[in-house]
């Protein structure tokens, strides 16, 4: 029986309802029909954690709109009742979603105030959880920005302390949960920082840290279940990028055990690539086709699985039309319908008044995004080729114009740039550990010369020119393969090569002037000239 059915045939204690609330975390339906049913029996905290509940949803779901709305609505209940829990837990959310929307100063702003409220909260082990968690979050507003490792670091070894500090005597079950999770997030989170963020990148340093975490697998293994799949495919890509391949290999092949039980085909799509590349790498060429063959079938039948989704999709779309239409023959009901329509009219042009130079702003962004897309599409390989053969002329110019201390031979300077149409052309780029580097090497060139030939023909520093090419690969694929469109944000800052998502939409956002999700909306509407409705 279904909870709303339930809700009206028994009469709800409230503290049932909260426990209500942790068995339908996922649910949305019956969350709604928990808040809805805590309104009418005048539950306030129940109908306040039925408002965080839908915050957290929305945000979660990419709907900052909605997630925004419930933010403001719990605030008001919150500040009655002076519950520092859930003032933490709204400023927190509002922050994440102000990171999203790239507000980064408002970002900032509700963190801190998240802050000043969870320090204000009595249980101390709900207290350290909390603080935990948001100076993760301070610590992800900085990822992406120039200069910000000091900052990154600071706030990661900040939740890392703190969650260390957590009175763990009389865990609830709930508590001991969240508590394992951080712990072992926050082991990992360091070990990302020295082998991702810190240039040069300190493997050392990070390797101690996912150690930390491969012990929960013996110490804690009910908590590490959580995770063991996530884990042991990320620590098999430190690993390689450490060039143990041995012991890369035997991680993945322990998260694809995992995954038989767990069954996530894209997570074994990305570990075979992985093995595939490792296999590669030891010259083992029987392997490496092996589980070449294995990611081709995977990938095949992923694709044909999604088409089908897709189709299926369309079909159930036509059939609620055709059921709505045939509702709409009720005189009573068409009444309803106008007048309804009328009212939403009202509020959907008061909205568009406020927001309509932001849409503005971003539907041109949109439109001259596409218009590159298309243009880019139409070039024709012979005019690239033209292009990066034929630099001389153009070299000596660069070299005045940007005063270059660096002295590159034309021959050198020609052989590199080929280099890179290579590179761009085999989609390297997409390789989540390319550095300078570890690219000149590959390029058996100076680092030097690599970096100066970039930034003088591309007219970018190394790390924008890398970003530039996964976001144009990933924009390149949401618009001429329509599957790509049903993917999760964090699938596809996986396939471009991002270890983390919010550092994609960021890059993303940075190059495009829109977020992924408003891309990804937009290809997927009938008429792109038209704005989704803000509601």
């Amino acid at each position: 029986m279904c909870l709303q059915s339930k809700a009206q045939g028994f009469n709800l204690t409230e503290s049932q309802v909260m426990e209500q609330y942790k068995v339908q975390s996922d649910n949305i339906n019956e969350i709604k029909a928990l808040y809805l049913y805590s309104k009418k029996k005048n539950y306030k905290q129940g109908a306040l954690h039925g408002l965080l509940e839908l915050q957290k949803y929305y945000l979660s779901n990419g709907n900052t709109t909605l997630s925004l709305k419930f933010s403001n609505f719990a605030e008001t209940i919150a500040l009655k009742f002076k519950n520092n829990v859930a003032l933490s837990s709204i400023y927190l959310y509002r922050g994440q979603a102000s990171a999203i929307l790239e507000l980064y100063k408002e970002a900032k702003n509700n963190l801190h105030k998240s802050v000043l409220y969870g320090n204000k909260i009595n249980d101390q082990t709900e207290k350290h959880l909390q603080l935990t968690t948001i100076y993760a979050n301070f610590a992800g507003m900085y990822e992406g920005e120039e200069n910000a490792n000091d900052s990154i670091a600071h706030y990661l070894q900040k939740s890392l302390h703190t969650i260390q500090s957590t009175p763990i005597k009389g865990l609830t079950d709930l508590q001991k949960t969240n508590y394992y999770d951080l712990l072992m997030t926050g082991y990992m989170n360091m070990g990302m920082l020295y082998t991702y963020i810190h240039q040069p990148a300190e493997l050392d340093k990070a390797e101690p840290y996912f150690e930390k975490v491969v012990e929960f697998s013996k110490t804690a293994p009910k908590y590490f279940e959580h995770s063991d799949l996530a884990t042991y495919k990320a620590l098999g890509v430190f690993y390689n990028r450490k060039k143990n391949y041995t012991k890369s290999i035997d991680l993945f092949e322990k998260a694809l055990h995992i995954e038989k039980n767990k069954h996530d085909p894209r997570m074994r799509l990305l570990i075979y690539k992985e093995l595939k590349d490792s296999y590669d790498s030891m010259n083992n060429i029987s392997k490496h086709n092996q589980y070449l063959n294995l990611y081709s079938s995977l990938n095949d039948s992923i694709n044909r699985t999604d088409k089908r989704s897709i189709i299926e999709e369309s079909r159930n779309q036509i059939k609620k039309s055709v059921e709505t239409v045939k509702k709409n023959q009720n005189k009573a009901f068409n009444k309803i319908i106008i007048v309804s329509a009328t009212i939403a009219l009202l509020i959907i042009i008061a909205i568009w008044t406020v927001f309509y130079r932001k849409n503005r702003k971003i539907k041109s962004n949109f439109s001259l995004l596409i218009e590159n897309i298309k243009n880019e599409n139409k070039k024709s390989v012979n005019d690239q080729i033209e292009v990066v053969e034929d630099p001389v002329n153009e070299t000596e110019s660069h070299h005045m114009g940007h005063n270059t201390k660096v002295t590159i031979s034309n021959d050198t300077e020609k052989k590199i740039l080929k280099k890179l149409k290579v590179f761009e052309e085999s989609h390297r780029f997409l390789k989540k550990d390319i550095n300078l580097t570890s690219m000149s090497h590959q390029q058996n060139t100076n680092p030097k010369y690599l970096s100066e030939v970039i930034r003088i023909h591309k007219s970018q520093h190394f790390n924008t020119y890398i970003n530039s090419l996964r976001i144009n690969y990933i924009v390149q694929k949401l618009y001429n393969e329509p599957k790509y469109r049903e993917y999760k944000i964090s699938y596809l800052a996986e396939e471009c090569g991002y270890t983390s998502p919010q550092v994609f939409v960021i890059a993303f956002k940075k190059q495009t002037g829109v977020t992924p999700s408003y891309y990804i909306e937009r290809l997927k509407s009938d008429s792109p000239d038209l704005d989704p409705i803000l509601i």
